[in-house]
């Protein structure tokens, strides 16, 4: 079984399963696939690895467990994301400051892009105002643009609403947004000729980086 988190299920598994079975690979069914194909979080995943319960897994936090294999995939950029008429999009300027008082909506903990915020806040902000945990891009992204808060959010989930100026990325430079995708493995998972193509496939490469400009 395959199985991705949550943003990207919403964004890139679904075209990467698709583009994979369109190969005609012999033994593959579109349907099938796409129907074992499931989205947890991050820390779903790698209990989900560890118990044997499915064959591989894509994230986008950290693996902390010895046991799975971590294969570096792609990488993505991360902004803060306020509503077109949110205060802070007339600012010259975003401080620390300016984040510790805003009111925050952020993703379940558990998930890998609520672990890649908060490390990058480390040390740079206190306790910040969480005012809602959401479990999926989807909707943080109609919170924060119901001005009901700010959150950090991939730029790549948010191009659409950013075109449409329904969403602005800030200019946070102090903060460290970058993050990267990863497959997961089990370090003693038997891998079938069908899995060892699939990975050949996916093709973790060097040159793969992906960069959203806000």
């Amino acid at each position: 079984m395959l199985v991705a988190n949550k943003f990207q299920t919403g964004f890139d598994q679904p075209k990467l399963v698709a583009m994979y079975v369109n190969k005609k690979i012999s033994g593959v069914d579109a349907v099938q696939t796409l129907s074992r194909l499931k989205s947890i979080n991050t820390e779903q995943i790698v209990q989900e690895l560890l118990h044997f319960n499915i064959d591989i897994g894509f994230i986008e936090g950290f693996c902390h467990q010895p046991a799975i294999e971590t294969i570096p995939w792609r990488q993505d950029h991360l902004a803060i994301h306020a509503a077109a008429d949110h205060p802070l999009t007339r600012k010259g300027e975003i401080t620390a400051e300016d984040l510790a008082e805003a009111q925050w909506i952020l993703r379940e903990q558990g998930s890998g892009t609520r672990e890649v915020f908060e490390t990058a806040l480390a040390g740079k902000l206190g306790n910040i105002r969480v005012y809602l945990e959401l479990g999926n891009t989807e909707a943080i992204k109609e919170a924060v643009e119901a001005g009901l808060g700010i959150s950090c959010l991939s730029l790549l989930a948010t191009r659409r609403a950013r075109r449409s100026g329904a969403l602005v990325a800030l200019q946070t430079p102090f903060l460290d947004l970058r993050r990267n995708f990863y497959l997961l493995l089990h370090g003693e998972k038997y891998r079938t000729r069908l899995l060892r193509r699939f990975m050949a496939f996916c093709a973790p490469a060097d040159n793969s980086s992906t960069s959203f400009s806000p």
